[in-house]
């Protein structure tokens, strides 16, 4: 009797083991492929970490140059001075006559006495006297 109940332990204890294996393959059956084995997901990337960029440097400012210096324009040249001594009318040319009109010799030099002034070409008739 001890031998029936040990056969029937064994016979319990081998069941229970196939149940835990498996099937145990036959002889000449492919072996079944390997359970899928399934990785870990690889480990997410380190947090990224930016440094912040330098500041910029101080903004500075150079003045802008001065405006030019402009020379204000020179004055107008002053009028010419008036004529010395009598200036005749009507476009006449001023002579002077070193002696009386009526023997007047004409002549750029003038002496102390009168000047004339001629209207046309030196026709004596047209002189007329002006005092210097």
């Amino acid at each position: 009797m001890q031998f029936k109940v040990l056969s029937v332990f064994v016979a319990l204890v081998l069941s229970s083991v196939a149940v835990v294996a498996g099937p145990v393959p036959q002889c000449g059956c492919p072996t079944p492929p390997p359970p899928p084995t399934t990785t870990p997901p690889p480990p997410p990337p380190p947090p990224h970490t930016t440094t912040p960029p330098p500041p910029p440097p101080p903004h500075t400012t150079t003045p802008p140059p001065p405006p030019p210096t402009t020379t204000p324009p020179p004055p107008p040249p002053p009028p010419p001075p008036p004529p010395s001594g009598p200036v005749c009318s009507s476009g006449g040319k001023a002579y002077c006559c070193n002696g009386g009109i009526a023997n007047c010799l004409l002549s750029d030099t003038c002496n102390a006495g009168n000047v004339y002034c001629c209207s046309n070409d030196n026709n004596q008739s047209t002189f007329t006297v002006s005092s210097i």
